[in-house]
């Protein structure tokens, strides 16, 4: 949700779809379909030498680059750097929305995705973009099988378009990585594997962080939506099973919520004994949300300077609260909330991710690292006497990916606010 009418940079597309993308498959935006099929971005055979490709240098409020949103999708037939490739480097296709309403995502991580594999040295994999929206899905599969393509990763917030690449899968020849939260991408154990946080995965990093932290009562903020619905009810499980409780459940609609009067409650289950506070909202309405308990008297656990008289609370945030944009304006209502998140720019992986992403004024995101650690795992399991997908636990820039079941993402990083910022949870 943006705060202004302005078209917003890179960082902030990325981060609001991936909203979408985690948010169980509830809140997934349907794009539109291409008039015709697209071709695909790769040749069938190995070359001996790839074309030189330059990244975009437009840079927007100073923070990320983002492709013209009117531009009509890149010519992906080129290879993203000038140098001998060795007929052993296996071929992975991403699938990217690059037509409809979430063209500007798949354009983001096209570009993400060809500077990466452009600076891998030594090669590592040769990378096919296609779009994962067209309609001839069937033919798309069906010429990556006869280009022997090693798999295929598909990033999309369309549960349709999932459940369409995930039926192709069921025939077999090619692994396909989802990373979406759909539920669709389990439909074909042993072929397809989804890559992304769940509510579940989210609902027991959470449980972990507080009981661990030794606190057994909490309190949930969320809307009334059905989606909302599923994660309180996830959370509340995971809560109980590792001995806490949810104290305290207010609900509030959706569209027209009354922060003011959601404030003053919860401030009321604070002062009853609530030692944490799950607020199950998107960045935005955290950050008036948390505003407004400020002004009540409550505040997020980190902030050193609370006013006399007034309390703090363990705030637990959602993976979407990473977002820099809102941070800048809200960073003291946030400070001190925990964040569960399969990245972390602090990490030893996280900061190279983010130093080969920051050359060409590209910022690092969760997306990001998941797109492009399902595309190391299907390029290692693709080389010669490579180890089988299914056998292969990968975490190179992520927590983990595990290609053992089909819920590949196994666990989550504990992310703490601190000065402004998201680090490593003490």
């Amino acid at each position: 949700m943006p705060i202004n009418s302005r078209r917003p940079p890179r960082a902030w597309v990325t981060l609001l779809v991936l909203g979408w993308l985690s948010a169980c498959g509830g809140q997934a935006a349907r794009a539109e379909r291409p008039e015709a099929p697209p071709t695909m971005s790769a040749a069938p055979g190995p070359r001996s030498a790839a074309s030189p490709r330059t990244i975009d240098a437009t840079v927007i409020e100073g923070s990320a680059r983002s492709a013209d949103e009117d531009a009509p999708p890149r010519d992906a037939s080129a290879e993203d750097a000038d140098r001998p490739l060795s007929p052993d480097t296996p071929l992975v296709a991403l699938a990217l929305p690059m037509s409809g309403g979430a063209r500007r995502l798949g354009q983001n991580l096209e570009q993400v995705a060809r500077h990466l594999a452009a600076t891998e040295s030594p090669p590592t994999l040769r990378l096919a973009v296609i779009d994962a929206h067209s309609s001839e899905v069937a033919v798309q599969w069906a010429s990556l099988r006869q280009q022997s393509a090693a798999g295929v990763v598909l990033v999309t917030p369309d549960r349709a378009v999932v459940a369409s690449w995930v039926e192709q899968a069921r025939s077999g020849g090619l692994p396909l990585v989802v990373v979406s939260s759909a539920d669709e991408a389990l439909a074909a154990p042993g072929q397809a594997w989804r890559a992304i946080h769940g509510a579940k995965l989210v609902a027991r990093t959470l449980a972990g962080a507080v009981v661990a932290r030794g606190i057994r009562r909490i309190g949930v903020v969320a809307s009334d939506s059905a989606t909302d619905e599923s994660g309180v009810r996830l959370l509340k499980a995971a809560f109980k099973a590792g001995g806490a409780e949810v104290a305290f459940e207010l609900r509030h609609p959706v569209t027209t919520p009354d922060w003011a009067a959601v404030s003053k409650q919860t401030k009321a289950a604070v002062e009853g004994g609530i030692d944490a506070l799950a607020v199950l909202e998107p960045p935005v309405a955290a950050s008036q949300l948390l505003a407004h308990l400020a002004r009540h008297g409550v505040w997020s656990s980190g902030v050193v300077d609370v006013p006399k008289g007034q309390r703090s609370v363990l705030v637990l945030g959602t993976p979407e609260w990473d977002d820099p944009a809102l941070l800048a304006q809200s960073a003291r209502y946030f400070e001190g909330a925990l964040v569960p998140s399969p990245f972390a720019n602090e990490t030893p992986a996280g900061a190279a991710m983010k130093a080969r992403l920051q050359s060409v004024g590209l910022r690092a995101t969760a997306l990001d690292a998941l797109m492009w650690e399902s595309l190391m795992a299907l390029a290692s399991a693709g080389r010669p006497g490579g180890a089988a997908l299914s056998a292969s636990p990968f975490a190179q820039w992520t927590s983990g990916l595990d290609f053992s079941s089909p819920d590949a993402l196994k666990r989550l990083f504990v992310l703490e606010f601190a000065g402004g910022k998201l680090v490593p949870a003490r």
